[in-house]
C-alpha cells in the first residue's frame, strides 16, 4: 500500500493467497490456441471455399493441439476473425466475425463489421470504399471446468469474537512497532468493521476497507483515494465492474479506500 501511494497508484488487488494464486490461475485457464494466415485479397474477390479450406486447417490444428492435452476440456469453441484494411492502406484492423457470416458467404456484412471496427479505431470509416483482407486469424479454445469457489458470508458490523487471534507487533513506516489486534481472515465476515490498526493485512490506519456487494474471487481491491463512510462509492463499483469482466475467475471482492489520516476505522470486506 505504500508503494502503491508513493507512486501514485489508485487501485491495487490483493489476492487471498498470493503464492499460490499465479499457479491457481494456470491451473485452471482454458487452452487456448492462436493461429493466422496471411491472405492477400480484395474482400469483393475473396473466394470463400478458399477462406474455409484456411480456416478448416488452422481449426483442424488447434483441436489437435487440444486432444493432445493431458485434460480434457469441457467444450472446444472456435472463433475467427480478418486482419482488414481499406486498398490502399498500410495498416490493418483486426475485426472479429461471427460464424454465421461466412456460412452466409455475408460479404456486405463482413464490409459493415470492419467500417464499425475502422470507426471505432480511428474515429472514421469509408464505408464507400473497397477493402481487403491481409491476414485470416483464428483463436481455437478448450474452455476448463472451473472449480465452484464459495462465497463469504455477510455478518453484522462486529466481527465474531472467534476471529480475533490476540495481538503482534506490526512495523509501520514512519511509526515504528505498533501493537495490532490479529484476525483470522477466514473467519471474518463481509461486512466486518474493525478499528485500525489491525492485522492479517497489516493495514495502517490511514485506510478504510469498504464492502461492495458483487459477485466475484476471493480478493480485496485497495482503492486510494476519500469516499462517505460506511458506503461503497458509485465510481468504485463501477470500477470493481470491470474489473470483474476482465478477471475471469472472481468470486467475492472488497474495497479499500484511503480516508483521512486518524480516523483508523476499517472494514473487514468481502474476502477470506
Amino acid at each position: 500500500m505504500k508503494l502503491a501511494q508513493r507512486v501514485g497508484i489508485r487501485t491495487v488487488i490483493v489476492p487471498t493467497a498470493p503464492g499460490v494464486f499465479s499457479a491457481f490461475g494456470m491451473l485452471f485457464s482454458d487452452l487456448r490456441y492462436d493461429f493466422v494466415r496471411t491472405w492477400p485479397t480484395r474482400l469483393d474477390d475473396a473466394s470463400f471455399a478458399g477462406i474455409e479450406r484456411i480456416y478448416g486447417a488452422l481449426e483442424g490444428e488447434g483441436r489437435r493441439a487440444i486432444a493432445a492435452a493431458s485434460v480434457t476440456p469441457e467444450k472446444v469453441t472456435v472463433r475467427r476473425a480478418f486482419d482488414i484494411r481499406y486498398v490502399g492502406q498500410e495498416h490493418a484492423v483486426m475485426v472479429d466475425l461471427p460464424m454465421r457470416l461466412f456460412g452466409r458467404e455475408d460479404r456486405a456484412a463482413i464490409k459493415r463489421h470492419f467500417d464499425d471496427m475502422h470507426l471505432v479505431r480511428y474515429g472514421t470509416s469509408a464505408p464507400a470504399e473497397r477493402a481487403e483482407i491481409v491476414s485470416l486469424r483464428t483463436t481455437v479454445t478448450g474452455i476448463m471446468t472451473k472449480p465452484k469457489l464459495a462465497k463469504i458470508a455477510r455478518g453484522t458490523a462486529a466481527p465474531p469474537r472467534h476471529a480475533a487471534t490476540g495481538r503482534r507487533r506490526v512495523y509501520f513506516a514512519g511509526r515504528d512497532f505498533v501493537e495490532t489486534r490479529t484476525y483470522a481472515r477466514a473467519a471474518l465476515l463481509a461486512g466486518n468493521r474493525i478499528a485500525g490498526p489491525a492485522s492479517k493485512l497489516a493495514l495502517p490506519s490511514i485506510w478504510r476497507k469498504y464492502h461492495c456487494p458483487l459477485d466475484s474471487p476471493a480478493m480485496s481491491v485497495l482503492v486510494n483515494f476519500s469516499a462517505p463512510s460506511g458506503k461503497c462509492p458509485q465510481k468504485i463499483t463501477a470500477s470493481v465492474q470491470m474489473l470483474r469482466i476482465t478477471l475471469a475467475t472472481m468470486l467475492a471482492f472488497s474495497v479499500d479506500v484511503k480516508v483521512a489520516a486518524g480516523d483508523t476505522e476499517v472494514n473487514a470486506g468481502n474476502a477470506t
